[in-house]
């Protein structure tokens, strides 16, 4: 989940791994042991552009492509299996898959219609659980 409060530093107090340009509806993932599953949906505006770490894939979607659902499967043991692989995840202490790697991930594109009734679904389902 995105904390609701921001924290502002100058460029100099920056630190050098923070390159990379966070826009409204992106989804930050992180790279760095991916079984833990942080990541979060950019939900709001903020004072100022906001900027993350080279330790954090920035995904945007496309036209037609919800975000919800990117994320749903991105949170799924299929995409889970693939970020975790030995070939995709490197390090023993920090595991962590690249840019390059996370790029070429087989991302199922069903029509807007059925992406939104998955999301329904599990939303439903969520709440149910609750």
């Amino acid at each position: 989940m995105l904390n609701k409060s921001e924290t502002v530093l100058s460029a100099d107090k920056a630190p050098s791994r923070a390159r990379k340009i966070v826009k409204f509806g992106d989804i930050l993932y992180s790279t760095v042991r991916p079984y833990l599953h942080n990541m979060c949906i950019i939900n709001r505006s903020f004072t100022f552009e906001p900027i993350a770490s080279t330790g954090f894939a920035v995904l945007t979607c496309h036209s037609n492509y919800l975000n919800e659902f990117l994320f749903m499967y991105m949170m799924s043991p299929i995409f889970d299996e693939y970020a975790n692989r030995n070939e995709n995840s490197r390090g023993v202490a920090y595991p962590a898959i690249n840019d390059s790697r996370l790029s070429v991930a087989l991302i199922p594109v069903p029509p807007v219609s059925e992406q939104q009734r998955i999301i329904d679904n599990y939303k439903r389902i969520i709440n149910i659980l609750s």
